[in-house]
């Protein structure tokens, strides 16, 4: 999927919200990408103008709580990642994305433990890992886990 990201810097006109949803819909794609960002705002206001697109909301440090403020998913940052967010983020059913992955054993960890999904820069070791994991490999990552992880 493609995730595209809203940085503005400047105020947000109405132009830019026709602009970008034309961009989207010229492309076809306002079923298959989703749209982040870090403003609140602007991506409520994108999924208000384009109900079709997924939208998730940056939070770069999540201390406490997901609140159900109207996006689809939720991206945070690694180091705000814990079990409790995932469980809360099943029980609200608001999917959790995490940034930034890269390395082998995390990459491993967020694709056993229940993460929706992970932006990584580490495209090699994903690719390592497009297969279903052994029970060897589950039990040696339940095990470092147990050993160094909690």
């Amino acid at each position: 999927k493609l995730m595209i990201e809203l940085k503005p810097n400047k105020i947000v006109t109405e132009k830019f919200y026709n602009d970008l949803i034309g961009e989207i819909v010229d492309a076809n794609i306002e079923h298959s990408a989703v749209v982040t960002s870090l403003d609140k705002n602007l991506i409520l206001e994108v999924k208000k103008k384009l109900p079709q697109i997924k939208v998730g909301y940056i939070s770069p440090f999540q201390f406490g709580g997901i609140e159900d403020i109207g996006v689809d998913f939720y991206v945070v940052e690694e180091m705000s990642y814990t079990q409790g967010l995932v469980a809360e983020s099943l029980r609200k059913n608001i999917p959790i994305f995490v940034w930034t992955v890269n390395e082998e054993i995390e990459i491993k960890k967020h694709l056993v433990d229940g993460t929706y999904g992970i932006i990584t820069d580490n495209l090699i070791a994903v690719d390592n890992f497009n297969y279903i994991m052994s029970s060897d490999d589950l039990i040696n990552y339940y095990l470092y886990k147990m050993a160094f992880l909690e």
